[in-house]
């Protein structure tokens, strides 16, 4: 529910799998609460004279006398031009210490996504999460024509970066005159997700890329492997990305090269489950 945007934050509290107690209470709802929460200021800034517009917003997710995250969003338009700017920051208005995650779930699908697309990225590892994303490690990069039934592959990765330690990747279309560009600062987002889900049209024909600060396991698994963001009283942490629309042939080149030029080194694909990167590893 509330899972068919093109951009869905998965936090503040949590970001991944639910996470349940002993009486099998949710502690920690599938991929959080900020996603289905309204704003509650809204403002809109126009600079004609720089060319953008913004669209700037703030949502709170609070549990009384449990935490309080607040989310400060900031979306930049240029008209004229497909890309979007993010600039997102949470604070923990509270005195006491608290923790957050957050995931960037950018779902993408026709006509980008259709069989033969492809996922161009630079990345450093990469890993399956389970057992059913290492039947596709393979041709973890390819994307095949809807199939329904298909049970989603997800992989986990960490992404090179250039000098100012912004990441890159990309979907296109077979014949590459289509794409979706995802670029992120890695300083705050340094994990890279991907969610293959090329099941039927009807059932939600769709590959996610996912830049985040964590993987999508328990926040519990997170916690004890250290992706989990800790935030003193008043203390806040930036998150900025930049979604970005091929259009032409030339576009989807040109982010291309961009992406080669961060891939300085081969990755390194495991075909199992990583340990400290997925509870389905041999041991966690």
């Amino acid at each position: 529910e509330g899972f068919d945007e093109l951009l869905v934050r998965c936090g503040l509290l949590s970001n991944g799998a639910p996470e349940f107690d002993d009486g099998g209470n949710v502690r920690f709802p599938v991929h959080g609460r900020i996603a289905n929460l309204p704003c509650s200021e809204l403002t809109i800034e126009a600079e004609p004279e720089l060319g953008f517009i913004d669209v700037v917003g703030k949502v709170i997710e609070s549990r009384f006398l449990v935490y309080t995250l607040e989310l400060e969003t900031r979306y930049r338009f240029f008209p004229g031009r497909s890309i979007v700017e993010l600039h997102d920051t949470v604070t923990n208005p509270l005195t006491t210490p608290g923790s957050m995650q957050l995931l960037y779930h950018i779902n993408l699908g026709q006509p980008v996504l259709q069989a033969g697309s492809k996922i161009v990225a630079a990345l450093g590892h990469l890993a399956p999460r389970d057992e059913r994303a290492g039947e596709g490690v393979d041709h973890w990069h390819l994307c095949d024509a809807p199939e329904p039934g298909f049970r989603e592959q997800v992989y986990y990765s960490t992404p090179l970066v250039d000098e100012n330690d912004w990441a890159e990747a990309m979907l296109t279309n077979h014949d590459a005159t289509l794409g979706y560009s995802v670029q992120f600062d890695a300083r705050t987002l340094p994990c890279l997700n991907f969610w293959n889900n090329t099941s039927g049209f009807e059932d939600g024909y769709v590959l996610g890329i996912d830049p985040a600060s964590g993987f999508t396991n328990t926040k519990s698994f997170e916690e004890r492997h250290g992706r989990v963001v800790k935030l003193q009283g008043g203390q806040s942490r930036t998150f900025r990305l930049k979604l970005h629309a091929l259009c032409n042939a030339g576009e989807v080149q040109r982010a291309a090269e961009r992406i080669a030029k961060l891939q300085s080194r081969p990755c390194s694909v495991e075909t199992s489950p990583r340990k400290g990167w997925s509870p389905a590893a041999s041991y966690p």
